[in-house]
């Protein structure tokens, strides 16, 4: 059985509401007219249950951590520290409107509500 494969650059935005979290899925924009900043297009959406969200973090997070006990990447003090709290207190009774972007996810999480 083939399976189809979806290819994107980064996570565009992430929108929490409720109980559903949409994640953009962003390619880079070949038209772009700076090339030093292309901008990023929505290509598709990934819609999902809050709690199959976080279990997708989770995972990411344990992907992150082998890589950086190998070696394969290095992490910033200062950003783990945030990120570590931040996953900690993050369950579905805690579920408010909320968005990120890659530019904050880069700063570490801090949603801003709708």
């Amino acid at each position: 059985m083939s399976v189809p494969e979806v290819y994107c650059d980064t996570l565009g935005n992430i929108v929490v509401t409720g109980n559903i979290v949409r994640i953009e899925l962003a390619s880079l924009d070949p038209t772009s007219p700076d090339p030093k900043n292309p901008k990023l297009e929505t290509r598709q959406r990934l819609i999902m249950p809050l709690d199959g969200f976080l279990r997708a973090f989770a995972m990411s997070q344990q992907v992150v951590t082998r890589l950086t006990e190998e070696g394969v990447l290095r992490q910033n003090p200062a950003a783990a520290a945030s990120a570590t709290a931040t996953a900690a207190t993050a369950t579905p009774a805690t579920a408010t409107p909320a968005t990120a972007t890659p530019a904050a996810a880069a700063r570490g999480p801090a949603p801003t509500k709708n």
